[in-house]
Parts: structure tokens; sequence; C-alpha cells
């Protein structure tokens, strides 16, 4: 049995229907991490998410989604080559086609204090392009986005080796966001959040020599409050 998930907010994209290699479908227990959780969370705010893979042991995950009116992943090759990438080329799974869990078997997540510590914190991703390297090596950070009040978010980042220290914030006053890295300077963008009551949404900037940055933050969805393990056959 698969678990059909729920909608949530969109943010551009659109679907075409695509099929899963049932071989490439994980199965068995698996455990997320909270950074695979996040961006899992991440994938179900695209309007049309495409296919999501996660590495055996749930640390890592790749995904996929639909540009304009085509698919170039019809069968999950870009979601799991992009998990194998990151997790040094170990065994990738398929875990959800478009908003469906196709894993089978029991899945459960595990929380961290930085991550979730209170239902305001948001992980996202700080992604800054660098010309003299080839196209999507791009240098990235990670964080948590922390409510400071009504309107404002801080960047709490994680050290990063090629980005250094840094730090930012995220006005949704005027839908901008700052950020400043010790290896390559201040930066600045427009933000559009795609949450009424919370910061989950994506920024693009550039800094002063014109290199561009994104900034993609995770929603807090209802599914993460409703599955703590999905039981499959």
């Amino acid at each position: 049995m698969t678990r059909k998930l729920i909608s949530v907010a969109v943010l551009g994209w659109l679907v075409s229907a695509c099929q899963t290699t049932n071989a490439d479908v994980g199965k068995g227990p698996i455990t997320l991490s909270p950074w695979v959780m996040a961006a899992f969370e991440w994938y179900l705010a695209r309007e049309n998410p495409s296919y999501f893979a996660v590495s055996a042991d749930g640390q890592v995950s790749g995904a996929s989604v639909c540009n304009s009116y085509e698919c170039a992943d019809s069968v999950g090759d870009v979601a799991l080559s992009s998990c194998r990438k990151r997790s040094a080329n170990q065994r990738c799974h398929l875990f959800a086609s478009g908003r469906t869990v196709v894993w089978n078997g029991p899945v459960g997540y595990t929380t961290n204090e930085f991550l979730h510590g209170d239902h305001d914190r948001r992980a996202f991703w700080l992604f800054w392009d660098d010309r003299t390297v080839g196209m999507g090596a791009r240098s990235y950070a990670r964080g948590v986005a922390r409510r400071v009040d009504r309107h404002t978010f801080r960047l709490d980042f994680l050290q990063s080796k090629k980005l250094g220290s840094c730090a930012g914030t995220v006005d949704l006053r005027s839908n901008r966001f700052e950020v400043d890295c010790s290896k390559r300077g201040a930066a600045s963008g427009r933000f559009a959040s795609i949450e009424r009551s919370g910061i989950g949404g994506a920024g693009t900037g550039e800094d002063q020599t014109g290199r561009i940055l994104t900034l993609d933050i995770a929603p807090r969805t209802a599914y993460r409050d409703e599955f703590m393990s999905v039981q499959t056959n």
C-alpha cells in the first residue's frame, strides 16, 4: 500500500505524468534524517514535484521537478543521480513519485534540537553560483530560519567550507532577504513566501560581482505532523 500526500502551497512548476520503475523503488524499513525530511517538505511544496530519491541509510536525498509543460525526468533518473552524487555513490532508491510515497516499507524520521526546537524553525539552503566552475557546481550552505518577530526571520547558518561563516535575515514586509558570508561577501534579493503564517518559500538575488544566489526555505507541512510511520505491504 502506498500513501497519497496532501496538496501543499505552490511555487510555479507544471506537471507531466511519469512512471516509476519498480527496480528503483526502495523497500524495507527506513528512517529519514532531519535534513532529508526537510528536503522532502521542500519537494512537496513544488507545484509539480516529479521524483524524490533517498539513500539507503536515509541520510541523503535527491529530487526532480517538472519545468514548464515538459518533464525531463520521466523515470526518476535525475533524482537518483542527484542522490548518488551527494551520497558518495552509495545506493539510492525512489521514495516518492509526485506526491505519492512509493517506498515499500515502514518509514519514520528523526528529529534534532537544531531543526525542531520550536514550530517556527524552518530548514533552508543557500546556493551561491560560481562563474569560474561548470554549470551546476554551486557552493552552498544550510541552516535554520528562526522567527525574530511577526515579519522577520533570522538565518542561522551551519559553517560552510566554501562560503565560510554566514549570517542573514528575511523580511516578509519588504519581501527581501540579505546574507553576508565571510568568503563571499554580502548579497541580497527578493523572497516569495508560500506560507501565510510561516516562512517557507524561495528567493533569488545577486552579489556585487553579479553572481546569482538562491535561497530555498522548506515549509512546515501537515505531512510531518501526520506521519510518524507509514505502514506498507
